[in-house]
């Protein structure tokens, strides 16, 4: 966000509904104060333009209506009317979101994020109410209300180019009065809805394995999401690159003809084109000792279509094996995205 903006933090005012104000002199009219949001009744604010951004926790659907200088009793929340603020104007504003539509859902929400949402007019911003709340930091609970007046210090004219921004996790993506949307990465977001990892044909035999001469099968259940420019715990992909998501539900090397039990320790060696996971497979993952499991992330450029997937790990024999030590495995699959 650029260091020219300037932000007006008004007091938000949706839950209890009182507006600060000031009174005129010798008119005895009251005045909004400058960045004071005042919840509208629901099916006041009409005639603005839509528009639905995509959000790793849902749809945001938001818009801005036409700026006007004053507001009847009958169109607010708390039945009291507004007026603009001297020189300003008031600016309806709608905003509802939608946790149905969650890509990836609910991979994509396992740490959410409260968006930072303002309205834009010329070089000031005005807070707006967060779309939703994130009760014990990992739920989604809906704000009760989506439609707004806000008070800014701008003419009708002037207000007539007011944008909302939206700020989730450091990515900002715009919405024009005329509802055009500036998404950036997060047009990439994958489509709503679970999931299903595309099953890859991983055999038993075939592996590479060192350290030992005797053949070790391996069991191997793997699958491919596919690509999203964002992942919980890693924010947004640099740009012009994406996450490559791969999920791992066995990865276990049969020690039988080496080991009286399984592997003591284990770690990742996955590759994607030869470069190593930004995060592993783990053992703990899969729920059971020795076995490799869970969801493996790579950065790899957006546009890629072909990948070289290697699986690989290495597996501590236990104490109690003939020769000690450690057994590796690798095989490299072809993935077409």
């Amino acid at each position: 966000m650029s260091s020219s903006i300037r932000r007006s933090r008004g007091v938000l005012v949706v839950a209890a509904g009182v507006l600060a104000a000031t009174l005129m002199a010798g008119c005895g009219e009251q005045r909004s104060d400058v960045g004071a949001v005042e919840a509208a009744r629901d099916d006041a604010v009409a005639g603005a333009t839509e528009a639905t951004v995509a959000l790793p926790t849902g749809s945001l659907s938001v818009g801005v209506g036409t700026p006007i200088s004053s507001v009847p009793a009958a169109d607010t929340d708390d039945r009291r009317a507004l007026q603009a603020p001297a020189g300003g104007s008031i600016v309806p504003v709608r905003m509802s979101f939608d946790s149905g539509e969650q890509p990836w859902t609910p991979l994509l929400a396992l740490e959410p994020e409260v968006p930072e949402v303002t309205l834009a007019v010329g070089d000031r911003e005005y807070d707006l109410p967060a779309p939703y709340r994130t009760p014990g930091g990992t739920a989604l609970a809906d704000a009760p209300d989506d439609a707004f007046y806000v008070a800014v210090d701008a003419s009708p004219e002037e207000a007539r180019s007011a944008e909302i921004r939206i700020d989730y996790d450091g990515l900002l993506q715009t919405v024009s009065a005329d509802g055009r949307v500036e998404a950036g990465q997060a047009a990439g977001l994958p489509a709503p809805g679970i999931p299903r990892a595309v099953p890859l044909d991983c055999p038993r035999s075939g592996w590479t394995v060192r350290g030992t001469s005797r053949p070790v099968p391996v069991g191997c259940e793997v699958g491919v999401l596919g690509l999203t420019p964002y992942w919980p715990g890693l924010g947004w992909a640099p740009t012009g690159r994406s996450w490559l998501v791969v999920e791992v539900e066995t990865l276990r090397p049969d020690l039988s003809a080496v080991a009286a039990g399984d592997a003591t320790a284990v770690a990742d060696r996955s590759t994607v084109d030869g470069v190593r996971a930004v995060v592993p497979l783990q053992a703990e993952a899969s729920g059971r000792p020795g076995v490799l499991g869970g969801r493996a992330v790579f950065s790899v450029p957006t546009a890629t279509t072909v990948v070289d997937l290697r699986l690989g790990g290495r597996f501590r024999l236990p104490d109690d094996a003939p020769r000690g030590g450690e057994v590796s495995v690798d095989r490299t699959l072809r993935v077409r995205l």
